[in-house]
């Protein structure tokens, strides 16, 4: 994972990533539980095991805005066979992170 200047690229503590505002909330209005974020770094998601990219930095493992949305998308690729609407969440979830940052200008 490489620092290319841009805020794609600033590393955000996994712990953090449940109050990106691209992060859609769960039933109830919950947010996205910590530890479902660790495992996507660390086991990964469905058959294919994929991972969110992650680096530990000063004790404290993180990822970036790039990483997440790779990681989305690939979800969705990986899905796209058998499961249509896990393929369509991880495709949704990636545009929604793209609207996200062309409306705060990253």
């Amino acid at each position: 994972m490489e620092y290319d200047g841009s805020d794609e690229g600033k590393l955000i503590p996994l712990s953090q990533v449940p109050d990106l505002p691209f992060i859609p909330r769960r039933r109830k209005g919950r947010k996205l539980s910590i530890s479902a974020v660790y495992r996507w770094a660390q086991i990964g998601v469905g058959p294919d095991r994929v991972r969110l990219e992650c680096v530990q930095f000063a004790g404290t493992k993180c990822t970036t805005i790039r990483a997440l949305r790779e990681f989305f998308a690939r979800l969705g690729e990986a899905n796209g066979g058998g499961r249509e609407s896990a393929a369509q969440a991880g495709r949704q979830m990636a545009t929604n992170l793209e609207r996200t940052l062309e409306a705060e200008g990253l």
